[in-house]
């Protein structure tokens, strides 16, 4: 049988690790909530919102934690990491490598399947319940989303660094942790202001979340880096040595600014305008 190569005390072990996971994420995203009791609040008052919304919140993030969560991450931390007991440990340098690579290509991965949710109306519709928490935006809304998003958008990014970097446990539970927690914070207005006072501009500021919720045409970057700020600075550098060399860029549209007159693209722009006004 296969079952029989199969490590069962790794097994437990892993799975143990996802449910702590999973239980202390929704238990800080229950702590977050109740320091956020005014933005719930004006959740349940507002139109196309109430408690059955709020409830659904709640279901998505427990569905997600608990049902997608721990199995994925045991699966993966089983397959591909080294266990944090083996003879064979990372050094300090080799573990920070480890993490900072787990949490850029996730940074990168998350921005583009993000972008590209809001780019096409046949994958919006993966992304779209999320964005009912526009205006008013609680920490429940970090992790309230489809199962389609939370595994393409959220796990993937994570599971794709794994094969490739010598990883151990306790190196993907930081990573996971940071953005977790990052997640929660850019999901908390109360937080908007020192966010954008105390973090650099290539971290994902509180603000810059709560913008893309009111505008969600803009800033795709989360949880951590601000990968937003890196495409508009190759773009700038990009863009200003093409013009360096047009002689008749004056007389042509902004290449920054492609005009998509799709009919797919405008469906998806009058159901971003629908969604701005329906969920206010």
């Amino acid at each position: 049988m296969v079952l029989e190569g199969l490590n069962s005390d790794r097994i437990y072990a892993s799975a143990r690790q996802g449910f702590d996971m999973a239980f202390w994420t929704f238990l800080l995203t229950l702590c977050l909530e109740v320091w956020s009791l005014d933005t719930v609040k004006n959740v349940l008052k507002q139109k196309g919102g109430g408690l059955p919304l709020y409830g659904a919140a709640i279901f998505s993030n427990l569905r997600n934690h608990f049902l997608f969560g721990i199995p994925i991450y045991t699966v993966a931390a089983y397959l591909f990491c080294c266990d944090d007991n083996d003879e064979v440990t990372l050094t300090s340098s080799e573990r920070l490598t480890s993490i900072a690579s787990i949490l850029f290509v996730q940074s990168v991965c998350f921005y583009t399947a993000h972008r590209a949710f809001h780019s096409n109306p046949n994958w919006y519709k993966y992304h779209r319940f999320h964005h009912r928490f526009n205006t008013n935006v609680p920490p429940m809304a970090a992790n309230a989303v489809s199962p389609v998003e939370y595994v393409f958008a959220y796990i993937l990014p994570f599971t794709l660094t794994l094969p490739i970097l010598h990883v151990d446990t306790l190196s993907l539970r930081i990573a996971l942790s940071i953005v977790s927690v990052s997640n929660l914070m850019i999901h908390t207005p109360k937080l908007s202001a020192v966010s954008e006072r105390l973090l650099p501009v290539w971290i994902v500021s509180t603000d810059d979340h709560l913008e893309h919720h009111r505008k969600l045409n803009t800033k795709y970057a989360a949880p951590t880096f601000n990968v937003d700020y890196l495409v508009d600075w190759i773009e700038e550098r990009y863009f200003q040595k093409q013009e360096e060399t047009n002689d008749d860029s004056t007389s042509s549209p902004d290449p920054k600014k492609p005009q998509d007159t799709s009919t797919s693209h405008k469906r998806l722009e009058n159901t971003h305008k629908n969604d701005t006004l329906k969920f206010h």
